[in-house]
């Protein structure tokens, strides 16, 4: 059974659909269940993504060191996901890292060298990675600029989109067809939000009227891509080629207020969000263990070995008044009797008791077979029940030191 197949099967079961759904959400999962880590990126990240589910109040110091190693590009992105969704929740994420993906995406730098051993250790530069592209003794520095010119032809790009776009394409096809239509100058009308968290515009298609595409960063992490084209890829080529005309110049994008539609859309996720976020409430109290009420419990117990000790005196009546003697006065009686054994909280004992006089009342020809089958299963289930067990010992020895603590007061 893989991650995906389990959440669902275990979707009644909060604790358990709680884990699992946090594996399914950093893309892992297509493993399964009881799979050894031995899959590129699967030791650390779940690891890491079970820390995520359990972690929900945030306020925890994490230290990894370099966590990427061996793992596949696509297997890095996921990790960084998983680090960017702890960081989230209120927790601090330290990494010792080299990998220039890791480091490009950090809120905070030191650079330690200038070289490896006895020739390292010193401070080189801090900061955050635009900082510390610009020091000149860094050598984290040459690679951040590498990296950071090879993604951005804009310097004025806005971080609330991604430096690289193919990530975003659901196929190397729909990045291809997306960079062809910025390149071909389709697009037109094209607006920006004040936030800087949305972009929108209208790309010419094969037929009179051009598609409506727009990005919508609103949360940075799980970005929205909406247009009014037939196709089922998201984000598709449209909304592909449209994050290429910002990366390109950024500055083409006209300042204007966010559509009516997509704030109605945006509304409509946030609702869908609280709902799912009051649900996992809901789940998380069920999960809580109910206070136990000492006075009452001890209260229960004291009424049950009371009622063992009542039905015991009854059973005994029964057998000394002899079987043949029960005629329907004393069943009268017996059955007021054994109805107020409803106080004592001993259903059971109660439930064979009432067997025990319907047997009674259905004897004929002096045929006593089932009344004493029954008169054997209720004296051998209150033998069961002993009024001297170790849990009404201890609860007496409570309440008579109790007692004299109240008196020597």
């Amino acid at each position: 059974m893989t991650i995906s197949e389990a959440v669902q099967f275990f979707e009644p079961i909060p604790k358990i659909y709680r884990k699992l759904k946090t594996i399914e959400e950093v893309g892992l999962g297509y493993i399964t269940l009881g799979q050894q880590s031995t899959l590129s990126g699967g030791s650390p990240t779940v690891k890491l993504a079970t820390e995520l589910s359990k972690n929900r109040y945030g306020n925890t110091f994490y230290i990894l060191d370099e966590p990427t190693t061996g793992l596949h590009f696509e297997d890095v992105k996921v990790l960084l996901e998983v680090l960017d969704r702890l960081v989230d929740k209120g927790n601090t994420v330290l990494v010792i890292e080299h990998n220039i993906d890791v480091i490009r995406k950090v809120d905070y730098i030191i650079d330690i060298g200038y070289d490896g051993g006895k020739a390292g250790g010193e401070v080189v530069a801090f900061g955050t990675p635009e900082e510390v592209a610009k020091n000149k003794k860094s050598f984290t520095a040459e690679y951040l600029k590498k990296r950071r010119n090879k993604k951005y032809k804009n310097t004025t790009h806005d971080r609330n989109y991604p430096a690289k776009i193919e990530e975003l394409a659901p196929n190397a096809e729909a990045a291809k067809k997306g960079r062809e239509l910025h390149k071909k100058g389709k697009f037109a009308n094209l607006k920006i939000s004040a936030e800087k968290n949305l972009i929108w515009g209208e790309c010419a298609g094969s037929g009179k009227n051009p598609y409506y595409c727009s990005a919508d960063y609103v949360d940075a992490h799980n970005p929205v891509f909406r247009c009014n084209c037939p196709s089922r890829q998201f984000p598709c080529k449209h909304a592909i080629g449209l994050l290429y005309c910002y990366e390109a110049d950024a500055s083409q994008f006209a300042q204007a207020d966010v559509p009516e539609d997509i704030l109605s859309k945006r509304d409509k996720i946030e609702k869908s969000k609280r709902k799912a976020q009051e649900k996992e409430s809901i789940k998380e109290k069920a999960e809580k263990p109910k206070k136990v009420n000492k006075a009452a419990f001890t209260k229960k117990i004291d009424a049950q070995l009371t009622g063992i000790e009542t039905a015991q005196k009854l059973l005994r009546d029964i057998v000394n008044t002899g079987l043949s003697s029960v005629d329907a006065k004393m069943r009268s009686t017996l059955k007021t009797q054994i109805k107020e054994l409803g106080n004592y909280y001993i259903g059971g004992i109660q439930t064979a008791f009432n067997n025990l006089l319907l047997s009674i009342e259905e004897v004929e020809n002096e045929e006593y077979t089932e009344v004493v089958n029954n008169l054997n299963f209720l004296s051998a289930l209150l033998k069961k029940q002993p009024t001297t067990s170790k849990r009404a010992k201890k609860i007496q020895r409570v309440r008579l030191n109790y007692h004299q603590l109240l008196k020597s007061k």
